[in-house]
């Protein structure tokens, strides 16, 4: 499949969008066709990722971003037929012939584009250089590579996305550069996902912010590990997106969401709990006060689903890769477990305490106990390779550093 073809749409769609597209199996005349009329008809109105994709190639992506549009008006939830009838014949000015068209342009995308490679992208989602200047489209894209080498994915790459309750679109930008010891990934901190669903409740609004990372291309493990902190970006993403798990928000300190800046304070919030009220969407991410998008935990995207071993989706700030939470154990696919457990019993009741049971509300609700595949860092060695696993429970992505952090994820230059 091509790149202009988000790699979801087939497991989300399966047979509708095969059934509504069936006669452009003959030869693919007819889908070509339609592919390239949405080209030539986006050349006065879509602006290319870039400014560097041909017309086919935005209006492939209008084709694209068309159907995830359906997605959100519901097309899983029902039966083709009574979709059509309810969503076209009675409400609405689109009819069952542009749903088609669709539907072909999309398969007229596959159909008509040449796939090529890169360290970041599978098969189904990589995406045609284009001409200098441009990248790589990784919109929706589900990665396969599994280099623990940040140079093995050096390319730039695109995506063209949008903050869905804002109803603004948005181009993302991320470059990977490599030398001989360690890459710089420069980004403007936009995902390569929808974001802001009906879900969040972003503080702020999102803004483009460039950033470059300088990320080691052979760490080695330091002596002791290095913990979190409050002033340094944890990891980032392929997608250019940062990891910033600690919350500055403590229970007794201010509205408990900002200011808590001395991290021997206790209970501190974790914001991936659903009591914390952190206002995160569905990707486990919300913005800063100066409006840059971060994930607090797992993005739930650039990986596939639970049959396949997860590829590299970033890198820690020490150099050391974040795999998805998917491994092969022996012969069988399964999430990593983390290392740390719930406290039992309940909390202290002091003037200072919050009380309450131990439900995860606070980083503190948490001890490690080794009870799963993890080290205390979040992370193991597979095949000689060491590397954090996103996973389920806390800490999500990862807990303390192993090797040491580069200067370039401090938040302040």
């Amino acid at each position: 499949m091509s790149t202009f073809v988000p790699a979801e749409l087939p497991a989300r769609f399966g047979a509708r969008v095969v059934d509504i597209a069936l006669v452009a199996t003959i030869d693919g005349l007819l889908g070509r066709a339609i592919g390239f009329g949405f080209g030539w008809l986006s050349s006065g109105s879509a602006r290319p990722a870039r400014g560097q994709d041909t017309r086919r190639e935005a209006g492939c992506r209008i084709a694209a971003r068309a159907m995830r549009a359906f997605e959100r008006a519901s097309l899983p939830k029902l039966p083709y037929k009574i979709w059509m009838d309810s969503r076209f014949h009675h409400s609405g000015p689109l009819s069952e012939l542009a749903v088609l068209g669709i539907a072909l342009a999309l398969v007229a995308c596959d159909s008509s584009t040449g796939t090529s490679s890169s360290g970041a992208t599978s098969s189904s989602t990589s995406s045609s250089s284009g001409s200098a200047g441009g990248g790589r489209d990784i919109t929706d894209a589900v990665f396969t590579e599994r280099s623990g080498d940040c140079g093995a994915y050096a390319d730039r790459y695109v995506a063209t996305v949008e903050d869905i309750q804002q109803k603004v679109g948005f181009e993302a930008s991320v470059e990977i550069v490599a030398d001989a010891s360690s890459c710089s990934l420069t980004s403007n901190a936009i995902p390569n996902h929808d974001f802001d669903d009906a879900t969040a409740a972003f503080a702020t609004k999102t803004k483009a912010i460039e950033k470059t990372f300088v990320i080691p291309r052979f760490p080695v493990m330091a002596g002791s590990s290095t913990a979190l902190g409050l002033q340094t970006y944890d990891a980032v993403m392929l997608n250019g997106v940062v990891v910033d798990l600690l919350a500055a928000g403590c229970f007794g300190v201010g509205d408990g969401k900002i200011g808590c800046s001395d991290l021997a304070t206790p209970w501190r919030y974790d914001p991936m709990s659903p009591t914390a009220g952190f206002g995160t969407d569905a990707h486990n991410a919300h913005t800063q006060p100066d409006g840059r998008y971060h994930y607090h935990g797992d993005p739930l995207a650039m990986y596939g689903d639970s049959t396949v071993v997860s590829p590299v989706i970033g890198f820690a700030a020490d150099g050391y890769p974040i795999y998805g939470p998917y491994f092969d154990d022996g012969g069988r696919v399964r999430a990593a477990v983390s290392g740390y457990t719930l406290r039992a019993g309940a909390r202290p009741t002091g003037a200072s305490d919050p009380g309450g049971d131990y439900d995860g509300t606070f980083v503190d609700d948490y001890e490690y106990t080794a009870a799963g595949d993890l080290d205390e860092c979040n992370g193991m060695t597979i095949d000689g390779q060491y590397g954090y696993y996103v996973t389920r429970g806390y800490p999500w992505v990862l807990a303390c550093l192993r090797g040491t952090p580069d200067a370039s994820f401090n938040k302040q230059p």
